[in-house]
């Protein structure tokens, strides 16, 4: 069984499960809650053009917000979370913003 942490990492076999894969990035970004609370920065460990781990920042988030990475903008739910970090699916997956690197300019991802 997959790990209940990361439910969509890995299948009973071993296999990857993941309809994109992921890119390192090591990012710095603003999770923003909406309404009256102010964005908080936090840091993305790997994204992929449906989804992103980032490290937890320190206050709790909502399960929906709106994660700001440079100039780009994605619709984020949580789909887990740990003590130390979380793991987001973006809600516009299908928008143009993520045909590369999830709208990251290509000097902020790592190799």
């Amino acid at each position: 069984m997959a790990s209940p942490r990361h439910p969509a990492t890995k299948s009973p076999a071993g296999d990857e499960r993941r309809v994109a894969a992921r890119q390192k990035t090591y990012v710095e970004a603003w999770a923003d809650p909406g309404g009256t609370s102010a964005p908080v920065i936090c840091k993305v460990l790997d994204i992929s053009l449906t989804g992103a781990r980032m490290a937890a920042p320190s206050v709790t988030l909502p399960d929906d917000f709106t994660l700001r990475i440079g100039a780009s903008r994605h619709a984020a739910k949580v789909v887990w979370r740990s003590n130390t970090e979380i793991g987001v699916e973006f809600q516009n997956a299908t928008s143009d913003a993520f045909k590369t690197n999830a709208g990251l300019p290509r000097s902020q991802t790592a190799r």
